[in-house]
C-alpha cells in the first residue's frame, strides 16, 4: 500500500480531531521525508530518525508526542499486515526534566561566566543575568540612561506602578563599561549590524543606538546565542536556556540569603 493512502486511512481512524490533528502533523512529516511513491512495507528506521530530527531539540514531551504518533501508525499497519517490521525500534521516548533539574551546575556555570571564548556581549548579558536574577526581557530592554554604573544598579521596565530596580556584583560591574566603550544612550545591549533605517523592519527610535544606528538584541536572539553557547556544556548537547540561567541565578541567591542568615544567627 502507498504510504500516502495508509496514512490516509489511519488518520480517518482516529475519532479525537485533536489527536487526528497532532498526528496528522507527524505523519506528514513521514510522508515528505519517505517520499509519496514510498509503499508502507518499504519503511526504514532511517525514515523515522529522519522524521524525529525535526524535533530533536524539542521538550521530551513534544518528542514522545510525535514518537507516538509514528508508534501508533506503525502498530496499526502491522495489524494490518502491511508493515512486517517495527522502524521505530532504534527511537526511545525521553524522560521529561524534573522540576530540579531547570537549574544548570554551578560549576559549569562559573567556567562559562569566567572562561574565554565568547563575545564580550554574550559574556555581559549572561553575567548581568545572573547576578541580578532577572527576567531576560527586562535585562534586554534596559538602555544606557538606566544604569547606574557607580551604585551598580538599574531601573527595570515593570508591570506595577512602583519602580523596580536590579542590582549586580563585581563581574558585570568589570563587564559592563567596557560594553558600553563610552555610549551614554540608547539600548545596553545591541545588534552586531546597523538597523533598517525604514520600512517595516525598522527598529522604534528607542530601540536603536543614536551613534551606530545598531538595534535593540533581541531575545530570540540572545536566547539562540545562549542555547549555542553552552550546548558544549549540557550534557545532552542541546545548550541551556535563559529561563534555566535565570532560576539558577534565583536558587544561588536564595541560598546567600540563607547563609547570610545562619551567620546572623
Amino acid at each position: 500500500m502507498p504510504l500516502p493512502a495508509a496514512v490516509g486511512r489511519y488518520l480517518d481512524s482516529i475519532q479525537v480531531a485533536a489527536t487526528r490533528a497532532c498526528y496528522a502533523e507527524t505523519l506528514g512529516r513521514l510522508v515528505d521525508v519517505a517520499g509519496p511513491g514510498r509503499p508502507v512495507c518499504e519503511l526504514t528506521p532511517e525514515d523515522y530518525a529522519a522524521v524525529m530530527l525535526r524535533w530533536d531539540g524539542a521538550a521530551a514531551a513534544t518528542w514522545n508526542r510525535h514518537l507516538s504518533a509514528l508508534g501508533s501508525f506503525t502498530a496499526w499497519a502491522q495489524r494490518r499486515e502491511i508493515l512486517a517490521t517495527n522502524p521505530a525500534r532504534h527511537l526511545s521516548r525521553r524522560q521529561p526534566a524534573r522540576r530540579g533539574d531547570r537549574c544548570l551546575p554551578e560549576a559549569l556555570l562559573r567556567t562559562l561566566l569566567t572562561g574565554g571564548g565568547h563575545a564580550l556581549r554574550e559574556r555581559t548579558l549572561w553575567t548581568l543575568l545572573y547576578e541580578t536574577a532577572g527576567h531576560a526581557q527586562a535585562i534586554l530592554a534596559l538602555n544606557v540612561e538606566d544604569l547606574d554604573l557607580g551604585s551598580r544598579h538599574a531601573r527595570v521596565a515593570s508591570v506595577r506602578r512602583a519602580a523596580e530596580y536590579v542590582s549586580w556584583r563585581d563581574g558585570s560591574a568589570d563587564l559592563l563599561p567596557r560594553l558600553l566603550a563610552g555610549r551614554t544612550s540608547g539600548p545596553v545591549f545591541l545588534t552586531g549590524r546597523r538597523a533598517p533605517a525604514s520600512g517595516s523592519r525598522a527598529p522604534a527610535p528607542t530601540d536603536a543606538d543614536p551613534g551606530t544606528g545598531r538595534g535593540r538584541l533581541s531575545y530570540s536572539r540572545a536566547e539562540y546565542l545562549f542555547k549555542v553557547g553552552t550546548a558544549a556544556l549540557d550534557p545532552r548537547g542541546r545548550g541551556w536556556t535563559l529561563d534555566q540561567l535565570r532560576r539558577t541565578a534565583l536558587r544561588s541567591a536564595g541560598q546567600r540569603s540563607l547563609g547570610g542568615q545562619q551567620v546572623r544567627r
